[in-house]
C-alpha cells in the first residue's frame, strides 16, 4: 500500500523561513506553529497576520518563562523538604499510634 504525503501548505513553509531567519529554530518554530495551528482550528490567518507575530510572541513569552525558574526551583526545593519533613512527622505518629493500639 502507497501513502502519499500531503505537500506542505506553503503559508505554514513561509511562517517557518520567516521566523527561523529571525534566529529561533525550526524545531521550536514548528512545534509552536503545531499547537497554534490545533488551537485555531488550522487557520493560518491569525498566525500569519502582523508578520508572524502570534507565533513569535509564544516563543519569546515561553522563553521567558523558562529564565525565571531558578528561583522558583530553590522555592520548590524548600517546599519538598517541609513536605517530606512533614510526610516523616505524620509516619512516626502513625507507627506510635500503631504500637500504642498493639499493646491493647
Amino acid at each position: 500500500m502507497l501513502m502519499f504525503a500531503m505537500p506542505p501548505n506553503t503559508r505554514v513553509v513561509k511562517a517557518i523561513h520567516t521566523l527561523h531567519d529571525l534566529g529561533i529554530s525550526i524545531d521550536e518554530v514548528k512545534l509552536v506553529l503545531k499547537h497554534l495551528l490545533m488551537f485555531y482550528d488550522k487557520s493560518c490567518d491569525l498566525i500569519n497576520e502582523e508578520n508572524y507575530r502570534v507565533p513569535t510572541d509564544t516563543i519569546f513569552d515561553s522563553e521567558e518563562v523558562e529564565d525565571v525558574p531558578s528561583r522558583n526551583k530553590l522555592e520548590n526545593i524548600e517546599q519538598d523538604q517541609v513536605l517530606w519533613e512533614e510526610a516523616q512527622k505524620q509516619d512516626e505518629i502513625r507507627q506510635s499510634l500503631k504500637r500504642f493500639f498493639l499493646k491493647f
